[in-house]
């Protein structure tokens, strides 16, 4: 099943992924947080130390787009910033989602 944290900006919502990138990792799924930039993927690894909270380094949406970690066994992709992803792989802005 797909969750969806909804939420203002500094509300917690990334902090929640990696919580939940990290319990899933601890039970032996393999999961990947999917972020905007390499800026952002290195914050979010460092957000989980400080957490002490066990993740993969995180990818970014161009490498999650182009398969980057294709190879390795992955059981779970977790999407940081839905709105922004949505924005970085269309050309067009978006003007309704259906989930």
């Amino acid at each position: 099943m797909t969750k969806l944290i909804i939420g203002d900006r500094q509300s917690g919502r990334t902090t929640d992924l990696i919580r939940a990138a990290a319990d899933d990792e601890a039970h032996g799924v393999i999961c990947y947080i999917v972020c905007h930039s390499q800026e952002e993927a290195y914050r979010i690894s460092q957000e989980a130390q400080k957490m002490e909270l066990s993740i993969g380094f995180p990818l970014t949406y161009d490498e999650f787009i182009h398969r980057s970690y294709h190879g390795t066994n992955v059981d779970k992709i977790y999407i940081d910033n839905l709105r922004l992803f949505l924005a970085h792989i269309s050309l067009v802005p978006i003007g309704m989602v259906v989930w």
